[in-house]
């Protein structure tokens, strides 16, 4: 098999009108700007305190982002929600958002990123607890009487728990049994 050589091209950016002015939107995240906007939100969604505020900043820093860097918008220094709010509700987010062709590929990564992070933090809390459960019903087990009388009086006290939970949950004793149907050709 014979090898090709592609080489790279610049990609152009497309224009689209918002309100009569050309914005110019580049039309893909590349790898170095869709590791800033996961850093980002991965910092502003687990900085601690409100997880809704939290998730509101991540989500808002995504659109503020990517109209920074692919773009031609200038962002003031002063940024504010309220801003934000106008870009969502103008129209300017949906045009640029629409032109980044692989913005949902991205948000999906990110979203993936993040499902990444809450397992690997919950993970450790999840053993550790089990570990303790474990460890509770080690301890329990070898502070048990297990002679005869010991195991009698164990039975005793897991049937009284089991009529409880019959209380509870009724046990059905005579489960409606269904006939086989016959097969037809």
């Amino acid at each position: 098999m014979n090898k090709i050589i592609i080489k790279p091209e610049s990609i152009n950016w497309t224009s689209a009108v918002y309100k009569n002015t050309v914005v110019m939107v580049n039309p893909f995240i590349g790898i170095n700007d869709k590791t800033i906007f996961a850093k980002n939100y991965i910092n502003a969604l687990f900085q601690g305190g409100d997880i809704v505020s939290n998730f509101i900043e991540a989500e808002s820093g995504i659109i503020l982002g990517v109209i920074q860097l692919c773009t031609n918008v200038e962002l003031p220094e002063d940024t504010n929600a309220e801003l934000l709010d106008y870009f969502v509700s103008s129209g300017l987010w949906n045009i640029v958002k629409q032109n980044v062709k692989n913005f949902e590929d991205v948000k999906s990564e990110i979203y993936k990123i993040v499902e990444m992070k809450n397992l690997t933090e919950s993970l450790p809390a999840t053993l550790s607890t089990l570990f303790q459960k474990l460890s509770n019903l080690i301890d329990s087990v070898s502070d048990m009487d297990l002679s005869e009388d010991g195991i009698k009086k164990l039975m005793e006290a897991l049937n009284v728990e089991k009529e409880k939970l019959n209380d509870i949950i009724p046990v059905i004793k005579n489960p409606v049994k269904r006939k086989p149907k016959k097969a037809t050709v």
